[in-house]
């Protein structure tokens, strides 16, 4: 199926990008990167629970018919991607002609071997004021404060200088958490709904969990925006 040829008035990639066809439906998209799942359990489940409740309501949305939508499993914040299958961006130390799998084992072979320093969990909070544009449905994050900045940073930093990889712009780097993907254009009305309702889920989420916890960086694996193997996470 041909994909939409409408253009986000936010950046000039096409709705959905590589990730989804323009119906919704998932695309494959192999790769791998290092992230913090939401946690569903313990500590900070309130979060998870807010965050669902996005999922819960979004059929309510006149709006929601323009999204793919993520299942809640997949909630998470990426700290570092490490490889992408789509255009084969590995490490420099991976040969170009390796396949995704034989990249990953050779990514989790530096990572087994690193002693990671970063004080858990991390402790991060909505963005109220976000100050890039949004796309539908990403919820921007920043660290509570200017110690879990730094440590953020620090992390970043062991993990980029364990596999060669390179950070642009560092200190500009937006963590976030997705929801949904934008798949077509949306009406007057339906932005309008769209961008208040955004605004009182993102001040609903800080009132029932002003702060988000995530444990230990996970290495994972996948085949597409659904789902996210663990082959290896970092000690708690």
């Amino acid at each position: 199926m041909a994909h939409s040829t409408h253009k986000m008035t936010t950046t000039s990639r096409p709705f959905g990008g590589r990730k989804f066809r323009s119906d919704g439906r998932v695309l494959p998209f192999p790769g791998s990167t290092i992230i913090c799942h939401l946690p569903q359990q313990g500590d900070g489940f309130e979060a998870f629970d807010s965050v669902l409740d996005i999922y819960r309501e979004l059929p309510d949305h006149a709006f929601s018919k323009r999204l793919a939508v993520l299942p809640p499993s997949s909630y998470h914040m990426t700290i570092i991607g490490t490889a992408t299958g789509a255009d084969r961006r590995w490490p420099p130390y991976v040969p170009q002609q390796a396949s995704i799998e034989e990249c990953n084992f050779l990514i989790l072979e530096r990572l087994a071997a690193l002693k990671l320093e970063c004080a858990l969990p991390i402790r991060m909070t909505v963005d109220l004021n976000p100050q890039r544009p949004q796309h539908p449905i990403s919820l921007d994050l920043k660290p509570l404060d200017e110690q879990e900045t730094i440590k953020l940073r620090h992390l970043r930093k062991q993990l980029a200088d364990a596999l060669q990889l390179h950070i642009p712009n560092p200190d500009r780097y937006t963590f976030h958490l997705s929801v949904a993907y934008q798949m077509d254009k949306m009406t007057p009305e339906e932005t309008a709904d769209y961008t208040a309702t955004m605004t009182r889920w993102r001040q609903e989420i800080c009132t029932r969990a002003p702060v988000l916890l995530f444990g230990a960086p996970e290495f994972c694996t996948f085949k597409d925006m659904f789902a996210f193997r663990t082959l290896f996470k970092f000690q708690d």
